[in-house]
């Protein structure tokens, strides 16, 4: 009994011991872990202070409430370029066309005028070669018609109606002046051929007038003419030359 007891005793002061040496080894590592402590906070601090730094020289971002609506400005204002330059290029287009259009038209009229200046060429050539015949023919024309004079008053001889009858006096067409001389004849100017049928059976057949059909060469003057007086009763009709 008495050694069981000694054996619990060293047992117990052993166990004593353990614990004290543990409580002191406690007592020793707390200071260090407290040291550990306020290494890791200022280190934290430190870690603090350069967040803040490096924030500081981060670029501050824009907090004008109106930031939104200048973006949406900026939108429009890009949308409003785009039409702009789809305008530009629509209005180019049309300018081209135009001028294509333009330069056609130039050459329509060059072309015009190489017409006309071709025909009047013609004309003239035609006019030189008449001229020419006509004075190779010797003056048996007038050697073979017998021209009379007439006594007629040139007061009354004269344009008239803005210039398209010019009249004359009656005693052209007859050899006694005295039976017509109060009356007035009327000789019809016209420049165009394609009413010379209606004017020679309106103003001739129906009135009496005496037909002066103006126009350059080749228009069918004496042919009309002549279809005229053969198509009508010489009986009734007689044709009279007048030269003035």
């Amino acid at each position: 009994m008495q050694q069981e007891h000694v054996a619990s005793n060293k047992r117990k002061r052993r166990r004593e011991t353990g614990e004290e040496r543990a409580k002191v080894e406690v007592e020793e590592e707390a200071p260090q872990a407290s040291g550990q402590r306020e290494a890791h906070q200022d280190h934290f601090v430190e870690l603090d202070q350069l967040l803040c730094e490096k924030q500081k020289q981060l670029p501050k971002r824009n907090k004008d409430p109106h930031r939104k609506e200048e973006g949406e400005e900026g939108e429009q204002l890009r949308k409003k370029e785009e039409e702009l330059r789809k305008e530009e290029e629509q209005l180019r287009k049309k300018e081209e066309q135009l001028r294509k259009k333009e330069k056609l038209r130039k050459k329509r009229e060059q072309l015009r005028k190489e017409k006309e200046e071709e025909l009047r060429k013609k004309e003239e050539a035609q006019l030189r070669k008449e001229n020419l015949v006509l004075r190779q023919i010797p003056s048996s024309v007038e050697r073979g018609m017998a021209w009379e004079e007439s006594e007629a008053g040139l007061d009354r001889m004269g344009f008239c109606e803005q210039r398209k009858c010019f009249r004359l006096d009656g005693s052209y067409l007859s050899m006694d002046a005295s039976h017509v001389s109060n009356q007035e004849l009327f000789l019809y100017c016209r420049e165009a051929f394609t009413k010379q049928q209606s004017f020679l059976r309106e103003r001739v057949l129906e009135q009496g007038a005496l037909g002066w059909i103006q126009g350059p060469p080749g228009t069918g003057k004496t042919t009309t003419t002549l279809a005229f007086c053969l198509s009508l009763d010489m009986k009734e009709w007689m044709v009279t030359f007048l030269r003035l």
